[in-house]
């Protein structure tokens, strides 16, 4: 399980510290500090309680998929259509459940990671689609005009349009596409850019 221990990063914050320390000014010296350290005792408990609270709330959101219900391979992942103009549609069919990282390499070699478990590390139009919301997803329908994502050129910290050169494209499923290499452990499907907008003639 992946968890993103940022999310209760301010959860302790110095601010609250001086409360406790005002109580022991005001009273004797003894009994302050006692009930200084009892203020600061049920303040810790409550801080340790919404801590608790953020860390479930976290695990919930960023919590792979189960791996063990999901298997290596989809049993089937196509695109439609095989010849795609531009300003046109490809969609991907897939049995579920399957993996939850989808890549594409476009003509020239370069990578693009369309969905991850990482937010940062998703398409632009599927940034919403969750790891596990997409395991589960039979068919997505990308419009390529519109499709721009993270590339390995750039360690998948920049962004760009994913169709932009003619030729061939292949789109890969897996559980992880860094990893999961082997003709078993991936699905992959082929389609053609024309670049050509419908009702362009052939020359």
């Amino acid at each position: 399980m992946l968890i993103r221990f940022d999310c209760a990063a301010n959860i302790f914050r110095k601010q609250d510290l001086p409360d406790g320390y005002n109580i022991g000014a005001k009273l004797g010296k003894a009994e302050g500090q006692t009930r200084m350290r009892v203020h600061l005792l049920f303040k810790m408990l409550a801080r340790l309680a919404l801590l608790s609270a953020g860390l479930l709330a976290c695990a919930s959101a960023t919590a792979l998929p189960d791996a063990k219900k999901i298997p290596d391979k989809a049993t089937s992942f196509t695109c439609t259509p095989q010849t795609l103009p531009a300003n046109s549609t490809v969609t991907i069919d897939m049995s579920v459940p399957h993996g939850w990282e989808l890549g594409v390499r476009d003509p020239k070699g370069e990578f693009f990671i369309l969905t991850s478990c990482a937010a940062n590390i998703r398409a632009i139009s599927l940034q919403d689609l969750g790891c596990e919301a997409f395991s589960k997803l039979p068919r997505l329908q990308l419009r390529i005009s519109e499709l721009a994502a993270p590339y390995a050129g750039s360690a998948y910290k920049g962004v760009r349009p994913v169709f932009k050169e003619k030729g061939r494209y292949v789109f890969f499923l897996a559980k992880n596409l860094e990893t999961e290499n082997e003709p078993d452990t991936y699905n992959r499907c082929e389609v053609d850019f024309t670049g050509e907008k419908p009702g362009t003639p052939n020359k």
